[in-house]
This record gives structure tokens, sequence and C-alpha cells, in this order.
């Protein structure tokens, strides 16, 4: 028991250490088509950075302040995915202020958690 407690807490820094939050997807997640399709339909339809990632939108904010992010996540989804990951951290952080890393793992746990409804069913052949 002791031992499996030492693993996984040794585990988990290791984790922390490499910027990845236990249970979260591996670092190469920002490519991924489906948050690269989403990106565009959110968030960075011209491709200002030419890359074919569409990952000019992370500070981007709607007209009326409302959605926030390149996912444009509501407060309150941001929120509730946040505690539904286990990464209590993140509750109450404004997404559009949020890190890369952080943005695209906490689309993809919501995008896991819930398909891609949130974002109108879009992108969802990518998952």
């Amino acid at each position: 028991m002791i031992r499996r407690l030492v693993l996984t807490l040794a585990f988990a820094a290791a984790l922390a250490g490499c910027g990845l939050r236990p249970g979260a997807p591996p670092p190469d997640l920002h490519g991924h088509p489906f948050l690269v399709c989403t990106r565009f339909h959110e968030s960075d339809r011209g491709d200002f950075h030419g890359n074919g990632l569409h990952d000019a939108g992370y500070g981007a904010v709607s007209a009326g302040g409302t959605y926030r992010g390149a996912y444009q996540f509501l407060p309150s989804t941001w929120d509730s995915t946040a505690r539904n990951a286990g990464w209590n951290d993140l509750v109450g952080q404004d997404p559009a202020e949020a890190s890369v890393d952080d943005q695209d793992q906490m689309a993809w746990h919501l995008a896991q958690w819930q398909g891609a409804r949130p974002w109108g069913g879009r992108c969802g052949q990518h998952l």
C-alpha cells in the first residue's frame, strides 16, 4: 500500500515536472484534428500564424466578452470541466488567460466527457 502511494506520488511529480496534469492527454495534443478544427471554427478562421494549426486565438474574447479563449469557453463550462477533471487550480481562471496547454487539455477533456456537443456538434468526426 505504501509502495503504491509512493509510486503514485512519484508519477504525479514527474507529470508536474513536464507540464502535464494527471490524467492529461499526451503533449502532442495541440495538433489533434478535433482541436485544430474546433479552433478554426471558434477563434482563428484565418490561420493567422499560417501553420495550419489555427492557433492564434488563445487570447480570444467574443465581442460581448462572454466566450473566452481558443475554444470559446463560457466561464461556467470552464469551471465545471476543471472540476470534472480534478484540476481545481483552473477553477475561476479566465480561459483566455490560461496557458495554451491548459486550454488544449481542458478542451480535450470536455470533448472526451461530452463529445462535440459543447461546440454545436462541429468537428465531432475527428473524435
